[in-house]
């Protein structure tokens, strides 16, 4: 679990599993795949991202790509540039 925020730099991937106790953002050319829970918001800047579990705020998209999973979980919706 990480306690507080978390921030994926461009040219990383994460695979998440677990938890983050926060929001999560993605900068231009990162990725992550989410498979465990997110309690904040996800920003995505210009990354990709893939959902397949749950974000209980809200994806608010800048730029990059957005999958998410019929049997994803996002709370708060989407907000921001189509996916």
């Amino acid at each position: 679990m990480v306690a507080g925020s978390a921030r994926v730099s461009g040219g990383a991937l994460l695979k998440l599993y677990g938890m983050i106790a926060g929001n999560l953002t993605l900068e231009p050319g990162s990725h992550v795949e989410l498979r465990g829970v997110v309690s904040g918001d996800v920003l995505n800047q210009g990354g990709k991202l893939a959902v397949y579990g749950m974000i209980v705020g809200r994806i608010s998209k800048q730029g990059g790509t957005a999958t998410i999973d019929a049997k994803a979980v996002v709370k708060g919706g989407v907000m921001g540039e189509e996916s």
